[in-house]
């Protein structure tokens, strides 16, 4: 592991390769696609005292994994990751925000939450990092993460269309989307139930659109994560999923989400990297008006709308 406050990793090889800057770099912006530049020129105790209506509500039930409709469901089920600040601390560490302890409990968490989406899915990772990225920051920050990682799809959509697309990370995470979920006939007929999870409007747009080409009785429930978050920040986020997740994939209708941190008295400020510090918002996909105005206006004017 890197030394915390030491963080200057030397290139791997070429100089495409992802680096951490040193602690003067300059911030970089909140906007996905410009994560890429964090790397090279090339992304407690009083747990109970809080109630949670949705803590009920949304626990696992187990007994669904076995019925014939959850099996059903299970067989169309895919489940998209986004990488850095969803799975990875990539702006607390680029910030200097991070301690050895800490990571390691996040390598915990996310490891966690992956295997869960295994067990309800088809699980993949899709970054708009270049093409080693996922492995070789994993390596070095989340090496327990590996063995996991090593069972999953992990893509990268730059690698895949930013000489198609140059400079347009929004049509990366777009067609690799878009490719990734077209390619299976079965999702043709009988739909497909997506979830897709980041802290980034991109994933979340590119996973609508993809449901909207696949058409047929296809469900998209998108999951947005804070935008740079600390690493509680994140544990809580991922451990709130976690416990969702089951009750997400068995919804029978499309639902846009974000996880909203609670508002704590300051002696239970702790529970913001605990599940209980979260809630997930909920509001009905309204994928028509989605398809109308999509057809009107281009992807990049769309996105000042969700900022």
């Amino acid at each position: 592991y890197p030394r915390p406050g030491l963080v200057r990793l030397a290139p791997i090889g070429a100089s495409d390769q992802p680096v951490i800057p040193p602690p003067t770099t300059r911030k970089l912006s909140t906007m996905g696609h410009d994560l890429s530049r964090l790397y090279s020129t090339n992304e407690c105790g009083d747990t109970n005292s809080i109630s949670d209506e949705s803590d009920t509500e949304m626990h696992t039930n187990r007994s669904l994994i076995t019925s014939p409709s959850a099996r059903s469901t299970l067989n169309n089920t895919v489940i998209i990751f986004d990488w850095d600040d969803t799975l990875l601390c990539s702006s607390a560490i680029n910030s200097q925000q991070w301690s050895m302890a800490l990571v390691q409990e996040l390598e915990r968490a996310a490891e966690s939450a992956l295997h869960t989406a295994m067990s309800l899915g088809e699980t993949m990772i899709v970054t708009n990092g270049n093409a080693t990225w996922v492995e070789d920051s994993a390596k070095r920050f989340m090496p327990g993460l590996l063995p996991t990682l090593a069972k999953l799809k992990v893509v990268s959509a730059r690698a895949l269309y930013e000489k198609s697309f140059p400079g347009d990370p929004y049509m990366w995470k777009r067609q690799a989307f878009k490719q990734l979920l077209t390619k299976n006939p079965q999702f043709a007929e009988d739909g497909i139930n997506l979830i897709a999870l980041g802290d980034q409007h991109p994933e979340i747009e590119a996973a609508q659109n993809a449901v909207e080409i696949i058409g047929g009785p296809s469900l998209v429930k998108t999951i947005k994560f804070k935008e740079t978050p600390s690493v509680n920040e994140l544990l809580g986020q991922l451990g709130r999923i976690e416990q969702e997740l089951a009750n997400i994939v068995y919804e029978d209708v499309s639902a846009t989400r974000s996880l909203v941190k609670r508002e704590l008295p300051s002696h239970l400020e702790h529970l913001t990297a605990h599940a209980s510090g979260w809630r997930c918002s909920t509001k009905k996909s309204d994928m028509t008006d989605i398809a109308s105005l999509a057809k009107c206006v281009t992807l990049k004017e769309l996105w000042p709308l969700f900022s």
